[in-house]
């Protein structure tokens, strides 16, 4: 063969491999820059449909609330506004994923020639099927991108639908033109309550996009990230200023007694038992303004960051378990129908993960204006091998309220909300009101009795001048709380006193006022007795106080105190 034309041939070999090599090196570096690019049309998309769909749900439901549409109006099935914005919003997603990630021929599950359509492992989509939303339908297959929007779709509709029914499904009527003043304040609360709650779903969907969106070009980082969260925390705040500015009382002050309740506005109780990936259960008992902000504000950040997190799988893997959790199946029953407040009460629990930790808790919080109803923090028991326990809740668990009212006029039961939390799974039991039975007169019931060591009584007498033909006498005990501000409980016995005569009880703590705390009448013996919790709220008494029991009705004062004692205090240890 001619030598030049040998050469000529090798030359044009090489020339050749040159050309694969370098076109191989820049479709590899085109690949990446089409994963890339389609992760980002994702995050997008997935941010603008869920922002939508809230946008377009929101806007029919501020106009029944306003009384521009029918109160019986289904909102997703609105047709002349809400189902096209929505339809829109759908398209828009499917059009924007595809656009990006189906390749040049604009066709997914396609062999681009040129390579141009990212693989589902180059996205992070390589997982098989949808990961669900709280054990939901979300559950298509994931073949090629066509599949991507129709799961966004569906875990997007399902927590918007959700947040959106949160803030609105259960208001009571109210009418927006209605001269009662009452009404209208009323109605504004709610139009704020859905409106501020929306604004700041859209708000965080928002700044998590962006986040993600230079997470992905950057190649590294988690979100939400410093600008992220402040952005975020900016949102929240405006938003709890909004509502408690619209939903608090006349003395336009959050959390006093004049604010708007959630029976008032119409509201869920309890909260959704749904946790926030990597927080808290937002399950509590929502009777206060207070309550129904923070409700809202912890099944926003759920369904929110649950919407979120489905639209980046190569960011964040594993899909956080808290977005498709099922119905909690946990069970927490007392052994009792009814329990005196301080009494042992035996509690049963089955379904929660085996060996793992279970937290009994209080949900609702304080009321009562000496002490609250409480389960102490930190109760927690081990479930056995089959995920089941048995809690003996102490006296020291379940203490008891005594009001401000009258003793006679104190509620026949109060409700203690107790649930149940799986600290493994974040799972917890329906929230359980308990009721329980104020305390009685009779021995068992007496918390100085069962726990006070020899109880020291004080001379129960009347005083060196006194009142003509009283001459009884008997013992008193005194117990009150060692907290120095609880319950104060006071049981006397009097006999010889005046038949059928009304004495009026008086206690003078050190250096204050006499406050009156009940009445007794002798029987035809001339004998009575007295056994009770104290209807007031008495700071620390100590050795000096006195119990007077007055003729008139009148406080003590020189000629109208029949009987005195000087009350010897007891420590009441369990409160």
């Amino acid at each position: 063969m001619d030598s030049r034309r040998v050469a000529r041939n090798l030359v044009a070999l090489l020339a050749t491999a040159a050309s694969v090599l370098a076109l191989g090196t820049t479709a590899r570096a085109d690949a990446a820059k089409d994963a890339i690019k389609c992760k980002a049309a994702i995050i997008k998309a997935a941010a603008g449909f869920v922002q939508a769909k809230a946008k377009a749900l929101q806007r029919c439901e501020e106009a029944k609330v306003k009384a521009k549409l029918p109160r019986a109006t289904v909102c997703r099935d609105e047709p002349r506004k809400t189902v096209p914005a929505i339809m829109k919003a759908r398209t828009k997603l499917s059009r924007s994923i595809v656009k990006r990630c189906a390749g040049k021929d604009k066709t997914c599950g396609t062999r681009d020639p040129d390579g141009s359509e990212p693989s589902l492992a180059s996205i992070g989509w390589d997982i098989g099927q949808c990961p669900n939303f709280e054990s939901g339908s979300c559950k298509n297959a994931i073949h090629d991108c066509n599949d991507i929007p129709t799961c966004i779709e569906c875990i997007g509709e399902a927590a918007i639908d959700q947040a959106i029914g949160l803030y609105y499904g259960a208001l009571v009527p109210s009418a927006p033109t209605s001269k009662d003043k009452a009404e209208k304040v009323l109605n504004k609360c709610q139009v704020t309550l859905g409106k501020e709650a929306t604004k700041f779903l859209v708000a965080k969907s928002k700044s998590l996009a962006k986040c993600w969106s230079a997470v992905n070009k950057a190649g590294s980082g988690q979100c939400p990230d410093g600008v992220a969260a402040a952005a975020i925390a900016a949102a929240d705040s405006k938003k709890q200023i909004a509502i408690k500015k619209a939903c608090q009382g006349p003395d336009k002050l959050f959390g006093t007694g004049d604010d708007l309740t959630r029976a008032d506005i119409g509201f869920v109780d309890p909260c959704l038992g749904v946790a926030v990936p990597g927080g808290a259960s937002c399950a509590h008992a929502v009777e206060t303004l207070g309550d129904v902000i923070a409700c809202v504000d912890c099944v926003t950040e759920f369904k929110t960051d649950c919407a979120d997190r489905a639209a980046v799988p190569a960011l964040v893997t594993p899909y956080p378990a808290e977005c498709n959790r099922g119905p909690c199946s946990l069970s927490l029953q007392p052994t009792s129908s009814s329990s005196v407040q301080f009494r042992n009460v035996l509690w049963r629990g089955t379904g929660y993960t085996p060996n793992g930790t279970v937290e009994i808790f209080q949900p609702s919080g304080w009321y009562g204006i000496c002490r609250s109803l409480v389960i102490v923090p930190g109760t927690t028991i081990k479930a056995d091998a089959a995920g089941n326990f048995s809690l003996l809740l102490p006296p020291t668990a379940l203490s008891f309220s005594i009001t401000g009212v009258a003793f006679t006029q104190v509620p026949a039961t109060t409700l203690v909300s107790v649930s149940a939390v799986d600290e493994t799974t974040g799972c917890s039991s329906s929230i359980l009101d308990y009721p329980l039975v104020p305390p009685g007169p009779g021995p068992n019931d007496s918390l100085t009795l069962l726990y006070v060591s020899g109880p020291a009584s004080s001379v129960l007498a009347p005083p060196a001048t006194p009142v003509p033909g009283e001459n009884g006498s008997d013992t008193v005990i005194m117990g009150q709380c060692h907290t120095g501000g609880g319950p104060t409980e006071l049981r006397f016995t009097l006999n010889g006193a005046t038949p059928n005569r009304t004495l009026t009880m008086f206690i003078t703590p050190p250096g204050s006022a006499p406050v009156s705390v009940g009445t007794v009448t002798t029987d035809a013996a001339g004998n009575t007795s007295s056994s009770s919790y104290l209807p007031h709220c008495f700071a620390n008494l100590g050795s000096s106080s006195l119990l007077s029991l007055t003729i008139d009705g009148n406080p003590p004062g020189g000629a109208n105190v029949a009987y005195r004692s000087t009350l010897v205090r007891n420590d009441i240890p369990v409160c």
